[in-house]
Order: structure tokens, then C-alpha cells, then sequence
């Protein structure tokens, strides 16, 4: 017989735990104090990193999800100097390992998960 787990909070870490435990047969509970996804904005842009949320998202089955959130072009860095002259430009190739996503996207594609 498996326990079943209480989530408290709809965040990113809590709906990801509960994809997790749902994956493994685990029952879970998110309990959220907002009445609904869309009580209120959820923030900006998130940066995704290779050696946690990646990963993470990758142990939730949701991999193949993710990747078609990601916003294009968003890695690339450029420095200036102060008179505006150009020191560094380094396009987005994408091999990077933070991409950018919109953070209700995420949220969104969590809660569609389970």
C-alpha cells in the first residue's frame, strides 16, 4: 500500500513533485491557496537550467513538452562599450543550457500533466 502525499503549493517545484510521484504510481494531493491557475499572473521569463530544472522536467516525462515552449533567440549576449561599440556578440545557437520560457507556459503545461 502506498502513502499518499500532500503538496502544499501549485508552484513550478510542487506540480513537478506531483507529476513525479503521479509517474510512480504514488498518489499526491496540491493543495493551492489561489482559487485558480488564472487568479493571477504568474511572472515573467524563466531561465531553465541544464542542471536542474532540465533535468527535473526530464524525470516528470515532460521533456518533449518543454522544448516547444522554449522562446528562440533568447541566449544570445551582446556587450557594448559605452559609446555603443560593439565588444561581444554571441548568437543563440542553440546549445545553450538555460533556455528561456514563459513562466505560466510552464505552469500551464504542469498542471495539463497531471
Amino acid at each position: 500500500m502506498t502513502t499518499p502525499v500532500t503538496i502544499v503549493g501549485a508552484g513550478l517545484g510542487g506540480l513537478v513533485l506531483s507529476r513525479v510521484l503521479h509517474l510512480h504510481g504514488i498518489p499526491s494531493t496540491v493543495y493551492e491557496a489561489e482559487s485558480s491557475p488564472s487568479a493571477r499572473t504568474q511572472g515573467g521569463l524563466l531561465d531553465i537550467r541544464d542542471y536542474n530544472g532540465q533535468p527535473a522536467l526530464e524525470t516528470a516525462g515532460l521533456t518533449e513538452e518543454f522544448r516547444k515552449l522554449i522562446l528562440e533567440g533568447r541566449q544570445a549576449m551582446r556587450l557594448l562599450d559605452r559609446d555603443g561599440n560593439v565588444l561581444l556578440d554571441v548568437p543563440d545557437d542553440g546549445t545553450g543550457g538555460n533556455p528561456e520560457v514563459e513562466r505560466g507556459e510552464l505552469r500551464q503545461m504542469l498542471l495539463d500533466s497531471l
